[in-house]
């Protein structure tokens, strides 16, 4: 059988598509998140902010300071972008 391996582990090509597989269905969570972050206003700030985090604010629920609209993470501020 065909395989991949590094010092310590062997991986089959089954093995390895299986793994790719499930880190590509990751990826495409993450970037659906991502997308509605900046689509769909939120009610409330994104969990697990860093520097430079994107975020659409609804402006009632969640206002950062200037009303709805884009937002990005600065230091510990939100800064209305669009």
């Amino acid at each position: 059988m065909f395989g991949f391996s590094d010092t310590t582990t062997t991986f089959t090509v089954s093995e390895r598509l299986s793994e790719l597989e499930r880190r590509l269905d990751d990826l495409t969570r993450r970037l659906e998140d991502f997308i509605r972050l900046l689509e769909v206003p939120q009610a409330a700030p994104p969990r697990n902010t860093r520097e430079g985090t994107l975020a659409r604010a609804d402006g009632t629920a969640w206002n950062p300071g200037s009303g709805a609209g884009l937002y990005q993470r600065r230091g510990s501020s939100w800064v209305r972008i669009g």
